[in-house]
């Protein structure tokens, strides 16, 4: 099938995806997939990317796009491909934004297991849905937990992403960073004071 040909074939293609048709779906989405891979690999920021790839974002964007597309008002393969691209930015600032609000929790829950003074405070599990104005609040909170990481030495702004955001224990943070296990405990220490104290002064 020629491209032209492909381009005929859209308008029947996007009906019966509307009506529900998964396979009329799918040759859609199959037509995109490769540009759409590309933009989501290139718009992860370089710190998610252990977290989840490219094709995993464009995963979930499809799987929203099945749920939405009988919402698709255009009717040309230009305004599906930018519908598309509008799917996927919601998705990865969703994936962002949910894993910025979990480290910033990961920081909290850390400090509160090690800080005497802040054993008293419960740490949740998990979190109810947010509502609207919740997932306005996750955004701040993000944004301000951005700021005061920003405003860290170098070494403390490491250590943090290398405990809270990758995991990783104390022993193999060492080796990373050329410290023994307990100096590596002590400057991770040092961070998390400082960025509360960050934190506290922003609030």
């Amino acid at each position: 099938m020629t491209e032209s040909e492909s381009m005929d074939e859209f308008p029947r293609l996007l009906a019966a995806a509307r009506a529900g048709d998964r396979s009329a779906l799918g040759q859609l989405l199959s037509r995109v997939r490769a540009e759409m891979l590309r933009a989501a690999e290139l718009a992860m920021p370089a710190d998610l990317r252990p977290k989840a790839s490219g094709a995993d974002v464009l995963q979930e964007t499809f799987l929203e796009a099945q749920q939405l597309i009988a919402r698709f008002q255009g009717e040309t393969f230009e305004q599906f491909q930018a519908w598309m691209r509008a799917v996927l930015r919601n998705k990865l600032a969703d994936f962002e934004r949910s894993y910025r609000k979990a480290s910033k929790r990961s920081v909290a829950r850390e400090y509160s297991l090690e800080s005497p003074e802040m054993e008293s405070t419960p740490i949740p599990e998990s979190d109810p849905p947010l509502t609207a104005s919740g997932q306005v609040r996750a955004m701040e909170d993000a944004e301000a937990l951005q700021r005061a990481m920003a405003q860290l030495p170098e070494d403390y702004q490491r250590i943090l992403k290398l405990r809270n955001w990758d995991g990783l224990s104390f022993s193999e943070i060492g080796t990373i960073m050329n410290r023994s296990e307990d100096a590596a405990r002590m400057l991770w220490g040092r961070a998390i004071e400082r960025l509360r104290v960050i934190l506290e002064k922003a609030a």
